[in-house]
């Protein structure tokens, strides 16, 4: 058994790729920031990597033996209006949280940034329970927590050792 169906070499260099991608886009975002002659608008950026994504997937769609091509996929939608809807909406909250993680990384350094992006654990606990009507009990509040808490106390340990190697050990400065 694969492990994430990954029993291919296409899916595993396709999986591996897109994780490269993703990581290098985020380590670009951040190290512009500390580049004066890397100005660019973070919205920019984002709308050209989504259209990119686009093109990339409509070419997929297009190679796949027995799509119909660009006409096959207009017929499909049309056909399908209602699953289509179903995935229009995740897809355009993945845009609008993509355009919010750029602003975020151009305005925080990527320590900070994973400490608030801790809080979504609360927030899905919170959307479960009321979005979805499942109770969520008490010792899974308090698992959330615990486990949003470690994450935080984790990186600020990584920050202030990191400030300590750069201002020195006590921070007095002679």
């Amino acid at each position: 058994m694969a492990v994430l169906g990954l029993d291919t070499t296409v899916k595993k260099g396709v999986f591996f790729s897109y994780l490269g991608l993703w990581c290098a886009l985020r380590l670009v975002v951040y190290a512009s920031q500390h580049d004066p002659l890397a100005a660019y608008s973070a919205a920019a950026l984002l709308v050209v990597v989504t259209i990119m994504k686009l093109m990339i997937s409509l070419a997929w769609f297009c190679c796949e033996p027995g799509s119909g091509g660009l006409k096959g996929l207009v017929q499909q939608v049309s056909t399908t209006r209602i699953l289509f809807l179903r995935y229009f909406f995740p897809a355009a909250s993945y845009v609008v949280y993509d355009n919010l993680m750029f602003y975020c990384l151009a305005k925080l350094d990527p320590v900070t940034y994973v400490i608030l992006m801790q809080f979504r654990l609360p927030v899905t606990g919170f959307v479960w329970q009321t979005v979805f009507g499942k109770k969520t009990s008490t010792v899974q509040w308090m698992g959330l927590v615990f486990i949003m808490i470690a994450c935080i106390i984790q990186r600020s340990s990584a920050r202030y050792a990191h400030d300590e190697r750069h201002t020195g050990s006590g921070g007095d400065e002679a």
